[in-house]
């Protein structure tokens, strides 16, 4: 069938296409098939999604509406060109990391955890789909957290860059721990960033590592690191922008007049991934009719 099939779980949580998890056309206990559009709510025995290893699924569009928790795994992935939306109170964890799938991605609602890791070079798959194709992931009113390395980006040592913006509107972006992570362009409409430390001892970053950045919206915005732990471990954050060519930074005139609508409080750089990799050697250009202010530290541990 092409129509909608309504994910139950009743047989065995698995998602592929031997496994009679599913509701079509109102009749239980049906086997997947390609092609058709795939939904999750609360109504599923399971919630639990595992997609098995050597496994593919192209659904024509995949829609999570929930407000009980989801989980979505496996070692295999989902494909083909559709879209991926996450409505709803819940919260939906990804796992996987093999998902290819090259269709836009809308997260609005509730809190969507990128929990799986996949830090290898050029990737063409990761929690949310390939990230080396022109696509827009996009925050909406919702919560992206992420907590694994490089879900979404494979990224510092790359020779390709990733071509998939992230866009925020009234939204949280939570960014892991002692790790950057890699995304395209970025925009920043109303929206808070939560950046998170690298360790002192170590040459990883709390960061976001984009090409451009841009910001909007009703309200000015600061970029700051958070004080989690000591104040030595926040030396490693900052912002990693422009690899692949030199950076912009554009805003807007949010306040309609000559005070500050961006604020960042953190090095604005491009680190060195290696010594092959030192990225594009000049600095950003900050474009728009907006002020932006560069505050740096508000702590003085050294510098690297």
């Amino acid at each position: 069938p092409t129509a909608g099939a309504l994910w139950k779980g009743s047989g065995s949580g698995n998602w592929n296409g031997m496994d009679a998890n599913w509701m079509v056309d109102g009749v239980l206990g049906q086997v997947w098939t390609d092609g058709s559009d795939a939904t999750f709510n609360d109504s599923a025995t399971t919630r639990t999604v595992t997609i098995p290893s050597g496994t593919a699924v192209t659904p024509a569009s995949v829609t999570f509406h929930h407000a009980q928790d989801y989980t979505l795994g496996g070692d295999g992935g989902i494909a083909g060109t559709g879209t991926f939306v996450k409505s709803g109170n819940g919260t939906l964890t990804i796992s996987g990391i093999n998902n290819s799938f090259t269709g836009d991605v809308l997260l609005a609602g509730g809190t969507t955890v990128l929990t799986g890791e996949k830090d290898t070079s050029n990737i063409t798959s990761g929690a949310l789909g390939n990230p080396r194709v022109p696509r827009t992931v996009t925050v909406s009113n919702a919560t992206l957290r992420v907590t694994g390395k490089n879900p979404f980006g494979g990224g510092g040592r790359s020779s390709t860059p990733i071509l998939a913006a992230v866009k925020l509107y009234n939204a949280t972006l939570d960014l892991p721990t002692d790790f950057a992570f890699n995304m395209g362009d970025v925009y920043l409409h109303d929206s808070v960033v939560n950046f998170h430390y690298g360790l002192v001892t170590g040459t990883h970053w709390g960061s976001i590592a984009a090409e451009n950045l841009y910001f909007s919206g009703t309200s000015p915005m600061t970029l700051i690191a958070d004080a989690d732990l000591s104040v030595a471990n926040q030396q490693n954050v900052g912002l990693l922008l422009g690899k692949f060519a030199q950076a912009t930074i554009d805003v807007p005139d949010i306040t309609g007049n000559a005070n500050v609508d961006a604020f960042i409080r953190m090095p604005i750089f491009r680190a060195t991934a290696n010594g092959a990799d030192p990225g594009y050697p000049s600095g950003f250009r900050k474009t728009g009719a907006g002020t932006l202010e560069l505050g740096g530290r508000d702590w003085q541990v050294g510098s690297r």
